[in-house]
């Protein structure tokens, strides 16, 4: 028996059916999700392929794919199933290619491209999480740069605006190279900049890296 026979359970076959009747039903993503995981890789190509030919959403069909090959140990599969949707597309696709690098033993490269990622996307919270335990590396004081620069989002957020440019400054000064670290420092200023005159945060436009 090849892998493409591999036996389904009964849930994935009531799926399977609907599929018969619509390529494109909502059932899509778990089938070749599943279709994947049951090392079934070329029927679920096929349906993937059906399917987004009949309107359903080619990223969120190839995430699926590409996860259920992850879970089954097929780096490569999924890999090739991310490349269809480019590793700059929705967030689960990038956070899925840099487990996938991870896993691999590619830390460097995955490291590189969470990075990116996250100075394309600050707000992924999840892609931040992963981009702290590829570098594995902490500041002498024992802190992680990327939890001072949520405290520091977390100060701009609520308008104190030149206490996060401070701690934000702190923190790219004691990591000089680091890009994420970079780009968040330099809209934190442009914020500030754009200020009006006379707020209650004026003082802070001073230079410096006193303590707030």
């Amino acid at each position: 028996m090849t892998s493409d026979d591999a036996p389904l359970d009964a849930s994935l076959l009531a799926l399977l059916r609907r599929l018969d009747a619509n390529p494109a039903d909502d059932a899509l993503c778990a089938v070749v999700e599943g279709l994947a995981l049951a090392d079934r890789w070329k029927e679920a190509v096929e349906r993937a392929r059906v399917g987004i030919h009949a309107g359903a959403p080619r990223e969120l069909v190839m995430v699926a794919l590409a996860n259920g090959a992850v879970l089954a140990g097929r780096g490569d599969r999924a890999m090739k199933a991310l490349d269809q949707i480019g590793a700059a597309g929705r967030r689960e696709s990038a956070r899925l290619r840099v487990r996938v690098l991870a896993a691999e033993g590619n830390t460097a490269e995955a490291a590189t491209l969470a990075e990116r990622r996250c100075v394309e996307d600050p707000g992924d919270a999840e892609m931040r999480a992963l981009l702290r335990e590829l570098r594995g590396k902490r500041l002498t004081a024992g802190l992680d740069p990327l939890d001072t620069l949520d405290r520091a989002e977390r100060l701009a957020a609520k308008g104190e605006l030149g206490r996060a440019v401070r701690v934000a400054r702190r923190v790219a000064f004691a990591n000089p190279a680091d890009r994420l670290v970079r780009s968040v420092l330099s809209k934190l200023e442009m914020l500030l900049q754009e200020e009006p005159e006379g707020s209650n945060d004026i003082v802070t436009r001073m230079p410096g890296f006193a303590a707030p």
